[in-house]
């Protein structure tokens, strides 16, 4: 049992540090932080962030960014709107999940090379 505990060890070790994703389609370099009346999505990668989607839930609340770079960050609450136009209000509503999603195409399409990182609250 305890060779066993270590293969495994060393496989996830190998894994980790080989450069290899043990987790494709995640969005590794991604951070937030929410202040109850902001939200803040940081990109701490290389690459920029093209065709972003950013989602708040619950409700269904999104806002579509174009671009994201390298070292910077998308500040606020003013575009987040739901299916039926209603703006997000932080006062009376609250959020216990908050999603970015990058897409490899653009809007509306939104689909394929998708990548999210997922944040709870």
């Amino acid at each position: 049992m305890f060779w066993v505990l270590v293969a495994l060890f060393a496989v996830f070790l190998f894994a980790r540090y080989s450069g290899h994703d043990p987790f494709p389609g995640k969005l590794s370099n991604a951070r937030m932080s929410w202040l109850g009346v902001g939200v803040t999505a940081w990109n701490d990668g290389a690459d920029p962030w093209m065709n972003v989607r950013l989602e708040i839930q619950p409700g269904g609340y999104t806002c579509q960014v174009e671009r994201i770079d390298p070292g910077s960050f998308y500040q606020g609450l003013a575009w987040f709107a739901n299916a039926n136009r209603t703006r997000f209000n932080p006062i009376t509503n609250r959020c216990s999940q908050f999603t970015i999603r990058v897409f490899s195409s653009p809007w509306p399409q939104q689909t394929g090379g998708q990548q999210v990182a997922n944040f709870t609250l």
